[in-house]
């Protein structure tokens, strides 16, 4: 196993917040050893964290692919203290297309993920999570309000797409 080096981004409800995996370990073991209080940098939980979902399991998008839409807008820059994995992870927690829209919304526009073209990445996730059945003007509005935090929660923005 890769030694593991960093800490652990948890959040105050003692959710993860952020994952990543070891090249050589299975995910499980380096999530364990993370959790066990091993050292590991916010990444390799998240990344960890996000392997660890079932094969099966289907979210619409990956991270890789959050990563690419925004080098459509932008240059595809992950700042320095954010990771594209705690977005997958935080869609892993919701149920169903809207949830995991608004998911997204929150931790790309609201979080600023990127250093540029957040706005641009989460309006075309949510649309492609949502399979584009949703009105675009009433999308792009709810983006821009969580980009500057007039709406925050999941409950705030998943309300004002439903407006």
């Amino acid at each position: 196993m890769n030694e593991l080096n960093g800490e652990a981004e948890v959040s105050a409800a003692g959710q993860i917040t952020a994952v990543a995996s070891s090249a050589d370990a299975l995910p499980g073991a380096t999530f364990a050893a993370c959790m066990g209080g091993g050292d590991c940098t916010g990444a390799e939980i998240a990344a960890a964290a996000a392997a660890m979902l079932p094969m099966e399991f289907e979210l619409g998008i990956e991270a890789n692919e959050i990563i690419a839409i925004n080098k459509l807008h932008a240059d595809g820059v992950v700042r320095a203290d954010i990771h594209v994995e705690t977005t997958i992870v935080n869609m892993a927690y919701r149920e169903g297309k809207l949830a995991r829209a608004v998911a997204a919304i929150r931790d790309i526009a609201g979080s600023h993920v990127f250093e540029d073209g957040n706005k641009r990445t989460a309006y075309d996730v949510a649309y492609k999570l949502l399979g584009g059945k949703i009105d675009p003007q009433k999308l792009r509005g709810v983006v821009a309000d969580a980009a500057i935090h007039k709406i925050n929660t999941a409950e705030e923005i998943e309300a004002a797409l439903d407006r």
